[in-house]
This record gives C-alpha cells, structure tokens and sequence, in this order.
C-alpha cells in the first residue's frame, strides 16, 4: 500500500507540474500576442537589445496641389427647324448668350509656416542631434514622424505648423 500511495503522489506531482508549465506557456502566448498587437506596423531595428521603430513601408502623406477650375461646357448648337414652305433647313435663331462663368474659386491660403528650430517636433530631433544621435537614427525618427528630413542640414527651414 505504501509504493501505491508513493506511485500516486508521484503521479499527482507530475501532474501539477505539468499543469504549471502549460499555464506558464499559455501566459508566454497571450504576451507575444499582446506584444505583437501593441508594435503592428513597427519593426524590429538592431540586434541584440534594438528598439522597435515605425515600418518605412508607410506611405508618404501626399501633397497638396490647387488644381485649375474646370473648364466651362461648350453650348449647345442651336437646333434646326424646317419649315414648309422651303425645301432648305433654317437655323434657328440663337440663343442668348450664356452668362459669364463664376470667378474661379480662390485656392486655399498655405498653411502658416515657421523655421524648424521652433516647431516642437523638430526641436526633439535637434536636442537629439546636440546629445550626438548617428545622423541616420535622426533620419529614422523624422522619417517616422512624417516630417522632412531637409531640416536637418537647414534648421531655419520653413516648415508647417
């Protein structure tokens, strides 16, 4: 009865710690998942102890451009009537002028625009540029941004607010 009871204690444990390891790694998954859904759309950089940054597969915000008015449609030709008593057709008489087109519509104001040093993103870039962050991990960061990397070498850049 005694090896019974140790066989079945013996069990027992095997069994508790197998329970636990399965645990530990379903608690491993649901933090990789986790992980994964907090960095979508960024990508590992480095190698050994490299940080996550924004994927460069990003588009790139497109440009606004004032296009020309369209053009004003050409007026009808005037209809041709017959009459009876000649065999030829007649024009009919024309219509009235058609009245002048709308001013074109004024295109929008630019944004305002400031030099590169005072626009706060572009200050957190330049205070990383003063501490002596490699120039391309400065690209990377206003890359990611969204913001121009011109401004690196002209700090006095205009560049919307």
């Amino acid at each position: 009865n005694l090896k019974i009871a140790e066989a079945l204690a013996k069990v027992e444990r095997e069994k508790a710690e197998r329970l636990r390891l399965e645990g530990e790694e379903r608690r491993k998954q649901m933090e990789l998942e986790l992980l994964k859904e907090k960095n979508l759309g960024k990508e590992r950089v480095g190698g050994k102890g490299g940080g996550w940054a924004v994927s460069s597969s990003r588009q790139p915000a497109p440009k606004l451009v004032a296009s020309a008015p369209a053009p004003a449609p050409a007026p009808a030709p005037a209809p041709i009537t017959m009459t009876s008593s000649a065999p030829k057709a007649t024009p009919a008489p024309a219509p009235a002028p058609a009245p002048a087109p709308a001013p074109a519509p004024q295109p929008p104001a630019p944004p305002s625009l400031v030099p590169a040093s005072t626009h706060p993103s572009y200050q957190k870039v330049f205070k990383l540029q003063s501490l002596g962050v490699p120039r391309a991990q400065l690209l990377k960061k206003l890359e990611a941004g969204g913001l121009d990397a011109g401004a690196l070498d002209d700090n006095e850049m205009m560049v919307p607010r």
